[in-house]
């Protein structure tokens, strides 16, 4: 069974599954993240089970926020292993569910969860700017780009 003393270890759709080592990536976005999204609100590597408490799925998000109106979980994940977990994550009551893909620099959000699966999936590109639920004004937006870490650009120097 997976616990917080197998913290390498995912129990998602009732299949044990080792956790994709995503650690490189949580570390560049983890700081941008925590601003954006306030740190007092932020909890990071919670475990989230289904609601029905079959223990059906018990994932470890990257980082969670619980306003008391919403759930929301933020994971940095490509969008195979997102759409995976997505499955599990709406069984678990998330409202919302973001993943940071690096290395395609976009973010893949999924809302408004209902018999385990979200009603609504949408992709961020890099210059978009997305508007979670769980901030209650609806004001509040976030740019992808202030999410993702700050991309290598190699420059020539002249030739002297």
């Amino acid at each position: 069974m997976c616990s917080e003393s197998d913290p390498e270890m995912e129990l998602i759709s009732g299949q044990v599954y080792q956790r994709p080592d995503n650690q490189q990536q949580v570390f560049q976005v983890r700081g941008r993240i925590l601003s954006e999204f306030g740190v007092d609100a932020v909890v990071e590597k919670k475990r989230i089970s289904d609601i029905s408490n079959t223990r059906i799925s018990n994932l470890i998000s990257d980082f969670y926020i619980d306003d008391f109106e919403s759930r929301t979980t933020l994971d940095v994940f490509p969008e195979d292993i997102a759409e995976f977990r997505a499955i599990s994550y709406a069984a678990a009551g998330i409202i919302e569910y973001f993943s940071v893909d690096v290395l395609t620099r976009r973010i893949i959000a999924f809302r408004f969860p209902e018999n385990n699966s979200y009603n609504e999936r949408k992709i961020y590109q890099e210059s978009d700017t997305f508007f979670p639920v769980f901030f209650a004004s609806g004001v509040h937006g976030v740019k992808v780009r202030n999410i993702l870490p700050s991309a290598a650009v190699y420059v020539k120097l002249e030739d002297r």
